[in-house]
């Protein structure tokens, strides 16, 4: 007997597979059959994932689904992508996050309003899928989310007669000097947080974009009207009485400087995860996707997951996250039937399903609002909810004007108002 999962999905499945089939005039004929959603997808995603949502959905409808779905690590998907399209052998479709999105807009095909409106995306996909939206169209259908969120040692509170860990900055001020432990000569033992350091914080560069968001930055955003489709607002105050760019590196670089008591991370430490996973390290600000790999490299780390802290008096909550999304790629002489697999595939049911697999928040809002079932999840999908992005122009170059800042006021170089300027002037050299 199906349990009433598979009658859900199942019942997903058939209804966006007849969605699909209506709107495939809007990306041409192509040549497969209408009966079989068909495409060839790379994507940064674990390929056991499709594997298993495959033989899921042929086991109750066989012939459902065909997607030949090839995984490449992060640090080679562009190159890749770029070396495919120049031989004429790219997918059909990639599943990226918004990362790569601003720099490969060309090479992708936008879905019109008239096959999904603005208003079915918004009301079906969480905020910081927003990113995907243009005036003309769609960039691509969102299916998971990897928000930043804060991983805290237990037993490292508990020692300090901390019931529960901080859940706004000031909070978080108050306690580091509390958790930060000391040797005899003033070096330290134990770090109350990973924050103040570039070179060896994982995640440095988006736990520096959750506090640029928090304080009221949009960074880069899309404007039609630029040549180069985006513009640069780091160096708005957009509404805020200091410079949000300012304000975010001044409370982040502190926590590397030892003359100030909250004084807590440097560079002879090991990276910020591998510190936290030692028993060393009170709170780690990392991915939800980070949460294995803890947990594969101390089963016995007594640690727990929180929301990334927010400002006290901030109107509403934030967390950076990368939102993977498929989008269709221009060349593509499938196109009807890549709309159809994408559309099956960012269904509530299999987003449900690949949200299971990978343990990461789907992007579909319905799905946000039940329980997962797990604390973490529970952290997670709160989270997902509360994510906002930017539109990166180049990842590459985006992290070393971000180092360079960091860098420039650790060693003493730069102020952060100083260090803010130059790295906006940056942003608008890649931008040019």
């Amino acid at each position: 007997m199906k349990s009433a999962t598979q009658y859900i999905v199942l019942g997903v499945f058939i209804f966006f597979l007849v969605v699909a089939v209506l709107v495939f005039a809007a990306f041409g004929t192509g040549n497969q059959s209408t009966k079989t959603a068909t495409a060839v997808i790379w994507g940064t995603v674990p390929a056991s994932v499709f594997t298993s949502i495959t033989y899921n959905l042929n086991a109750q409808n066989p012939g459902a689904l065909n997607v030949n779905y090839r995984e490449i690590t992060p640090e080679a998907f562009e190159q890749t992508l770029i070396e495919a399209l120049a031989d004429g052998q790219g997918p059909d479709a990639v599943l990226m996050s918004q990362e790569f999105l601003l720099k490969n807009e060309r090479k992708l095909s936008l879905i019109p309003f008239t096959t999904i409106s603005e208003r079915t995306f918004k009301d079906s996909f969480i905020e910081g899928a927003e990113i995907l939206l243009t005036p003309e169209g769609i960039y691509g259908l969102p299916f998971l989310v990897d928000p930043v969120v804060m991983y805290w040692n237990r037993d490292i509170l508990a020692s300090k007669n901390i019931a529960k860990p901080p859940q706004t900055w000031e909070e978080l001020l108050a306690l580091a000097s509390q958790l930060t432990e000391l040797t005899d000569d003033k070096s330290i033992k134990k770090s109350a947080v990973a924050l103040g350091d570039y070179i060896n914080i994982d995640h440095a560069k988006d736990i520096l974009s959750a506090l640029m968001l928090q304080a009221g930055s949009r960074m880069v955003v899309r404007d039609t009207a630029a040549p180069e489709g985006a513009k640069n607002l780091t160096g708005n105050n957009e509404g805020f009485p200091t410079n949000p760019i300012v304000s975010s590196l001044s409370f982040y670089t502190q926590f590397a400087n030892p003359l100030v008591s909250i004084y807590s991370w440097n560079r002879s430490f090991p990276n910020s995860m591998q510190m936290f996973v030692n028993g060393d390290l009170a709170l780690y600000f990392g991915r939800a996707s980070d949460l294995s790999s803890i947990r594969r490299k101390n089963p016995n780390l007594n640690f727990d997951v929180a929301t990334l802290p927010q400002p006290q008096s901030a109107p509403s909550k934030k967390t950076f996250g990368n939102v993977y999304s498929f989008s269709i790629l221009g060349s593509s002489q499938n196109k009807s039937g890549a709309f159809g697999t994408i559309s099956l595939l960012t269904s509530a049911g299999i987003e449900k399903m690949a949200s299971d697999l990978t343990g990461l928040p789907p992007a579909d809002r319905s799905l946000l609002s039940v329980n997962p079932g797990t604390a973490a999840g529970d952290v997670f999908f709160r989270s997902a909810l509360w994510t906002k992005n930017w539109l990166d122009p180049n990842p590459a170059q985006t992290d070393f004007i971000f180092k360079t800042a960091v860098d420039s006021i650790v060693t003493g170089k730069s102020r952060p108002v100083d260090a803010a300027g130059v790295m906006t002037n940056q942003m608008d050299e890649i931008l040019r």
